[in-house]
């Protein structure tokens, strides 16, 4: 959330779908970026507040080298 607007930004913004739309995201996905630690971190929380769930790419080698979250 910006500190000066009070509005929700990135990824928090999916937070206030359901008070803006009407309805509330339930399966989160974000092509080409969940191969990043930090965002696949955010969607984690995000996903929880909401009851969702995560589609997230991996890196194109093992399934053990996908970083713990």
């Amino acid at each position: 959330m910006n500190t000066q607007t009070g509005v929700y930004e990135g990824l928090q913004a999916l937070l206030a779908s359901e008070s803006v739309l009407g309805v509330a995201p339930r399966i989160l996905i974000t092509p080409g970026f969940t191969d990043r630690t930090a965002v696949v971190s955010e969607l984690v929380g995000i996903a929880e507040r909401l009851r969702a769930v995560i589609s997230a790419d991996g890196p194109s080698t093992h399934d053990a080298d996908m970083p713990d979250v």
